[in-house]
């Protein structure tokens, strides 16, 4: 079930959809945007889903 998806940090997810890094956490708070995280601080956004997002498929 392992997809091979670049994983992008908060700020590089936000720059993508051009929104703010807090507003990225409020909608990921909101279950709008999945989140994987890879440690206890580390936090990532797969690109797939921001390029799904970008091409109006979410």
């Amino acid at each position: 079930m392992a997809t091979s998806s670049r994983l992008l940090t908060l700020q590089e997810a936000a720059d993508a959809l051009r929104i703010n890094k807090r507003t990225l956490r409020r909608l990921a708070a909101e279950g709008r945007i999945p989140l994987v995280r890879v440690s206890d601080r580390v936090i990532r956004v797969r690109a797939d889903v921001i390029d799904a997002i970008i091409e109006g498929a979410v």
